[in-house]
């Protein structure tokens, strides 16, 4: 009886091992991911927008929450198609999963945030 068992463990290690080693190579690429798209901007260049308003007046068209990065003139954006951001409310640059986000770049967007945060300071 115990020696019927045994495959069937080292079956279900191996299967353990080889879904643990898919989980790490997923994570290593929304690390490499979120990296590139956040690189080496200031941390005050950095942001989410959660404001639907401000998004439709750039006419950026997103589900969620947009990662925002203003590399002046343009402000880079990573729209969250499924509404997963991680860290959102913690981190100062939060991750969004691959594949699950769409990038785009918008001068109109820049402006926006610009005038905002322009209006905000007076």
């Amino acid at each position: 009886m115990l020696a019927a068992k045994t495959p069937t463990m080292k079956t279900i290690r191996r299967l353990f091992a080889a879904h643990l080693l898919v989980v790490a190579a997923y994570a290593g690429v929304v690390v490499v991911h979120n990296w590139m798209f956040w690189g080496d901007a200031p941390d005050s260049k950095v942001g989410i927008l959660f404001d639907d308003g401000l998004m439709r007046q750039a006419g950026v068209s997103c589900p969620g929450p947009v990662a925002v990065r203003m590399d002046t003139p343009v402000a880079r954006y990573r729209c969250s198609t499924t509404g997963i951001i991680f860290g959102a409310f913690s981190l100062q640059r939060p991750i969004i999963p691959w594949p699950a986000y769409e990038d785009g770049e918008s001068t109109e967007l820049a402006g926006v945030i610009q005038a905002t945060v322009a209006n905000a300071e007076h």
